[in-house]
């Protein structure tokens, strides 16, 4: 069973910058994570300094690796 999840990150206004980078950084390691699906990241267009991510995993034991690589 896939386990999806939607998150949204708000940035303090001077921070917008290096909070974008760190996602991108991020990003590109969790895809390469096993069990990884998707995971993408989306920045709001109505809001700046707001950005989104959608996630995929293949399992709850990926998301929880996840969650341990990224704590």
């Amino acid at each position: 069973m896939t386990i999806h999840v939607i998150a949204a990150l708000v940035s303090k206004p001077a921070l917008v910058s290096r909070v974008e980078a760190a996602l991108r950084e991020l990003v590109a390691a969790t895809r390469h994570e096993p069990g990884n699906q998707r995971y993408d990241l989306f920045t709001d267009a109505a809001q700046d300094g707001t950005f989104h991510l959608i996630e995929a995993y293949r399992d709850q034991a990926a998301l929880e690796a996840h969650r341990q690589r990224c704590n």
